[in-house]
Protein backbone atom coordinates (compact mmCIF):
# COMPACT_ATOMS: atom_id res chain seq x y z
CA UNK A 1 0.00 0.00 0.00
CA UNK A 2 1.43 3.09 -1.20
CA UNK A 3 1.83 6.17 1.33
CA UNK A 4 0.15 9.20 1.04
CA UNK A 5 2.25 12.44 1.60
CA UNK A 6 1.11 14.36 4.40
CA UNK A 7 -1.57 17.23 3.87
CA UNK A 8 -0.81 20.60 5.60
CA UNK A 9 -3.27 23.04 6.52
CA UNK A 10 -2.79 26.31 8.44
CA UNK A 11 -4.35 26.61 11.80
CA UNK A 12 -7.52 29.16 12.13
CA UNK A 13 -5.25 31.91 13.95
CA UNK A 14 -2.67 31.89 11.09
CA UNK A 15 -5.60 32.07 8.56
CA UNK A 16 -7.10 35.42 9.49
CA UNK A 17 -3.90 37.25 9.57
CA UNK A 18 -2.67 35.81 6.67
CA UNK A 19 -5.95 36.67 4.89
CA UNK A 20 -6.12 40.17 6.11
CA UNK A 21 -2.41 41.15 4.83
CA UNK A 22 -2.46 39.50 1.76
CA UNK A 23 -6.34 41.47 0.81
CA UNK A 24 -5.25 44.44 2.10
CA UNK A 25 -1.31 43.97 -0.21
CA UNK A 26 -4.10 43.03 -3.41
CA UNK A 27 -6.46 45.84 -3.22
CA UNK A 28 -4.37 48.72 -4.12
CA UNK A 29 -2.70 46.44 -7.09
CA UNK A 30 -6.16 45.43 -8.42
CA UNK A 31 -7.00 49.24 -8.45
CA UNK A 32 -3.70 50.12 -10.57
CA UNK A 33 -3.88 47.45 -12.76
CA UNK A 34 -7.82 48.71 -12.98
CA UNK A 35 -6.89 52.09 -14.09
CA UNK A 36 -7.30 54.02 -10.27
CA UNK A 37 -4.06 55.35 -9.27
CA UNK A 38 -3.70 55.54 -5.74
CA UNK A 39 -0.87 57.45 -3.72
CA UNK A 40 -0.19 57.15 -0.43
CA UNK A 41 0.56 60.57 1.16
CA UNK A 42 4.38 61.66 2.00
CA UNK A 43 3.52 62.20 5.60
CA UNK A 44 1.94 58.93 6.42
CA UNK A 45 5.17 56.90 4.44
CA UNK A 46 7.34 59.08 6.86
CA UNK A 47 5.25 58.34 10.18
CA UNK A 48 4.69 54.69 9.15
CA UNK A 49 8.16 53.77 7.79
CA UNK A 50 9.80 52.02 10.72
CA UNK A 51 6.02 49.93 11.37
CA UNK A 52 5.84 49.03 7.93
CA UNK A 53 9.09 47.26 8.46
CA UNK A 54 7.89 45.60 11.24
CA UNK A 55 5.07 44.45 9.23
CA UNK A 56 6.82 43.27 6.65
CA UNK A 57 9.45 41.49 8.77
CA UNK A 58 6.29 39.65 10.84
CA UNK A 59 4.63 38.98 7.16
CA UNK A 60 7.41 37.15 6.18
CA UNK A 61 8.09 35.40 8.66
CA UNK A 62 4.31 33.68 8.50
CA UNK A 63 5.34 33.05 4.70
CA UNK A 64 8.26 31.44 5.56
CA UNK A 65 6.48 29.39 8.27
CA UNK A 66 3.89 28.22 5.72
CA UNK A 67 6.56 27.46 2.64
CA UNK A 68 8.78 25.24 5.13
CA UNK A 69 5.44 23.13 5.90
CA UNK A 70 4.29 23.50 2.33
CA UNK A 71 7.88 22.38 1.43
CA UNK A 72 8.18 19.63 3.49
CA UNK A 73 5.13 17.72 2.58
CA UNK A 74 6.16 17.56 -0.77
CA UNK A 75 9.10 15.96 -3.02
CA UNK A 76 11.23 19.23 -3.69
CA UNK A 77 15.16 18.95 -2.61
CA UNK A 78 17.80 21.62 -3.14
CA UNK A 79 18.07 24.60 -4.93
CA UNK A 80 14.58 24.16 -5.50
CA UNK A 81 13.35 24.03 -1.54
CA UNK A 82 15.97 26.97 -0.86
CA UNK A 83 14.76 29.27 -3.47
CA UNK A 84 10.79 28.33 -2.94
CA UNK A 85 11.29 29.71 0.86
CA UNK A 86 13.91 32.79 -0.22
CA UNK A 87 11.03 33.80 -2.18
CA UNK A 88 8.40 33.55 -0.31
CA UNK A 89 10.54 35.68 2.12
CA UNK A 90 10.60 38.06 -0.05
CA UNK A 91 6.53 38.16 -1.11
CA UNK A 92 5.77 38.06 2.24
CA UNK A 93 8.01 40.74 3.82
CA UNK A 94 7.03 42.90 0.26
CA UNK A 95 3.12 42.20 1.11
CA UNK A 96 3.32 42.87 5.00
CA UNK A 97 5.16 46.08 3.83
CA UNK A 98 2.64 47.22 1.08
CA UNK A 99 -0.35 46.54 3.30
CA UNK A 100 0.32 48.89 5.79
CA UNK A 101 1.85 51.47 3.43
CA UNK A 102 -0.30 51.26 0.53
CA UNK A 103 -3.36 48.88 1.67
CA UNK A 104 -4.81 50.80 4.97
CA UNK A 105 -4.78 54.06 3.50
CA UNK A 106 -6.06 52.37 -0.07
CA UNK A 107 -9.16 50.63 1.84
CA UNK A 108 -9.17 53.90 4.58
CA UNK A 109 -9.77 56.13 1.03
CA UNK A 110 -12.87 53.81 -0.38
CA UNK A 111 -14.55 53.28 3.17
CA UNK A 112 -14.02 56.89 4.54
CA UNK A 113 -12.63 59.18 1.75
CA UNK A 114 -13.88 62.41 0.82
CA UNK A 115 -12.86 65.08 -2.07
CA UNK A 116 -9.22 66.06 -0.73
CA UNK A 117 -6.25 67.34 -2.12
CA UNK A 118 -2.64 66.71 -1.54
CA UNK A 119 0.37 67.93 -2.56
CA UNK A 120 3.53 65.58 -3.65
CA UNK A 121 7.11 66.37 -5.49
CA UNK A 122 7.80 65.02 -9.15
CA UNK A 123 11.24 63.30 -9.88
CA UNK A 124 10.66 62.75 -12.94
CA UNK A 125 8.58 63.44 -16.08
CA UNK A 126 7.93 62.48 -19.77
CA UNK A 127 10.14 59.17 -19.90
CA UNK A 128 9.27 57.00 -22.50
CA UNK A 129 7.12 54.36 -21.81
CA UNK A 130 5.06 52.09 -23.92
CA UNK A 131 1.84 51.84 -21.90
CA UNK A 132 1.77 55.43 -21.06
CA UNK A 133 2.17 58.48 -23.25
CA UNK A 134 3.49 61.06 -20.27
CA UNK A 135 4.23 59.15 -17.28
CA UNK A 136 5.09 61.22 -13.88
CA UNK A 137 6.88 59.67 -11.32
CA UNK A 138 6.22 60.70 -7.34
CA UNK A 139 9.01 61.10 -5.39
CA UNK A 140 9.80 58.84 -2.08
CA UNK A 141 6.32 56.67 -3.36
CA UNK A 142 6.81 52.49 -2.88
CA UNK A 143 7.48 50.69 -5.88
CA UNK A 144 4.85 49.96 -8.45
CA UNK A 145 2.64 53.14 -6.79
CA UNK A 146 5.10 56.67 -7.64
CA UNK A 147 3.96 56.57 -11.18
CA UNK A 148 0.50 58.06 -12.74
CA UNK A 149 0.08 58.45 -16.49
CA UNK A 150 -1.23 61.67 -18.00
CA UNK A 151 -2.25 62.34 -21.87
CA UNK A 152 0.83 63.36 -23.74
CA UNK A 153 -0.43 67.56 -23.93
CA UNK A 154 0.15 67.54 -20.39
CA UNK A 155 3.30 66.61 -20.29
CA UNK A 156 5.08 70.81 -20.27
CA UNK A 157 3.16 71.01 -16.85
CA UNK A 158 4.85 68.80 -14.41
CA UNK A 159 8.89 68.73 -14.57
CA UNK A 160 11.20 67.38 -12.18
CA UNK A 161 11.58 69.09 -8.68
CA UNK A 162 8.09 71.05 -9.07
CA UNK A 163 5.48 70.58 -6.86
CA UNK A 164 1.81 68.50 -8.02
CA UNK A 165 -1.50 68.53 -6.39
CA UNK A 166 -3.49 65.88 -6.70
CA UNK A 167 -7.42 65.67 -6.09
CA UNK A 168 -9.17 62.91 -5.51
CA UNK A 169 -11.81 60.85 -2.99
CA UNK A 170 -9.01 59.57 0.01
CA UNK A 171 -7.78 60.72 3.39
CA UNK A 172 -4.88 62.51 4.99
CA UNK A 173 -3.35 59.57 4.44
CA UNK A 174 -4.08 59.00 0.95
CA UNK A 175 -5.83 59.79 -2.36
CA UNK A 176 -6.92 57.72 -5.52
CA UNK A 177 -5.87 60.29 -8.59
CA UNK A 178 -8.96 62.48 -10.32
CA UNK A 179 -7.20 65.00 -11.22
CA UNK A 180 -3.95 66.48 -11.71
CA UNK A 181 -2.50 70.78 -11.37
CA UNK A 182 0.67 71.95 -10.94
CA UNK A 183 1.15 73.27 -7.53
CA UNK A 184 2.61 76.52 -5.83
Amino acid sequence: MPLRPRKFTLPVWMRIPLAAIALLAVLPIFSKVAGFSFLPSSDWIAKIQGVSILAGGIAAIFTWWVAVKIVSTIDVRGFRKTMAICIALILGFKSGETALVVGVPALAALTFGQQVELAFLVSASGSTSRSCAVPIDVAGMPFFFGRICLPSSASNYFQPGSSLLVQGRGTEMGVFVDTLRAGS
